[in-house]
């Protein structure tokens, strides 16, 4: 099967829960973790951990960055298939 096709497993997020305002959502992989963020006062949901700057992605919901970060993953893991 190419790399491109490769199948490449959903992360599986755990809420961490809220804490002074933050509320994050953690996935742990071979490649080092994802961390998806609401901070009270930002604009949106922030992506941390892989190839996503938090700088230049902010999601309006917490959906729409996990989607991000499954997107930024299985890109990484089809890389190193290559």
């Amino acid at each position: 099967l190419p790399a491109a096709h490769a199948t490449v497993k959903l992360l599986m997020w755990k809420e961490c829960g809220d804490t002074d305002g933050v509320h994050e959502w953690r996935a742990v992989t071979i490649l080092g973790a994802y961390d998806v963020r609401y901070v009270m006062g930002r604009t949106g949901y922030m992506v941390y951990g892989g190839s996503v700057s938090p700088l230049d992605m902010v999601f309006e919901n917490d959906r729409a960055a996990k989607d991000a970060a499954q997107a930024d993953y299985e890109t990484r893991i089809r890389s190193a298939l290559t």
